[in-house]
């Protein structure tokens, strides 16, 4: 029976959870835009954003993305996304300025979960996340200025969100995951980029650069990764 619950009836019931988990963000970040909402559900779970860069001299385009997680451990994975839909739309409600202080509760509560369950996965969203804050804050400072407070003050929040979450990794990764454990949750900033379409150019410039050059260009190959859609 335990079996029969794990492997047959547990997965659909994740998976609709999953597709609730992911609608509801969509709706947060579109503005309540059901079409919206539904068009990131499918890219998201269907091709994971995966452009036609991704295809050039692939047989397969569906290398690392969900299609393949669905069908491999939907369990783990489905479990993973619904904590951080969670973390985004924390995120993105306190971006907005329209929710209270009980959204850092709840995002640093999925957060802390998601760390426990990803290790350095979790450790790719807080970078994200507080480099997404940081982005903000510079932009108040270079174009807004000082005329829309409200705004600022939550660009603000958002910004000590994400500083949060990576303090809260840390926390959790130098306290749980750092020793004696394996390669596969070594935290590395790269680690994404080496396993991505632009691995052997990431390699290459390893190669050839100095160590201070390479780190510089690090937030460039990301770029470049995000404008290629090559997961």
């Amino acid at each position: 029976p335990a079996y029969d619950a794990l492997a047959f009836f547990l997965p659909p019931a994740l998976l609709a959870a999953v597709l609730a988990a992911v609608r509801e963000l969509g709706l947060i970040w579109f503005g309540g835009s059901a079409k919206k909402a539904a068009a990131l559900a499918g890219l998201l779970l269907c091709t994971q954003s995966a452009g036609l860069w991704k295809s050039f001299g692939r047989r397969d385009p569906f290398w690392n993305l969900s299609l393949r997680h669905l069908a491999t451990n939907v369990n783990g994975w489905a479990t993973a996304l619904w904590l951080l839909c969670a973390v985004l739309a924390c995120a993105a409600l306190l971006w907005r300025g329209t929710a209270g202080a009980w959204v850092y509760g709840c995002g640093f509560l999925a957060f802390g979960l998601l760390a426990l369950a990803k290790g350095p996965v979790a450790g790719v969203a807080a970078l994200a996340l507080l480099c997404a804050g940081a982005l903000r804050l510079f932009c108040q400072k270079c174009c807004r200025g000082n005329t829309e407070k409200k705004q600022n003050k939550a660009d603000l929040h958002g910004f000590l969100f994400g500083f949060g979450c990576f303090l809260l990794f840390l926390l959790v990764y130098q306290a749980l995951f750092a020793a004696g454990t394996g390669a596969s949750v070594a935290f590395s900033p790269t680690g994404t980029l080496e396993k991505s379409w632009l691995g052997n150019f990431l390699l290459a410039a390893q190669g050839f650069v100095p160590r201070p050059v390479f780190l510089l260009l690090v937030p460039l190959f990301y770029l470049a990764l995000l404008a290629a859609f090559a997961p």
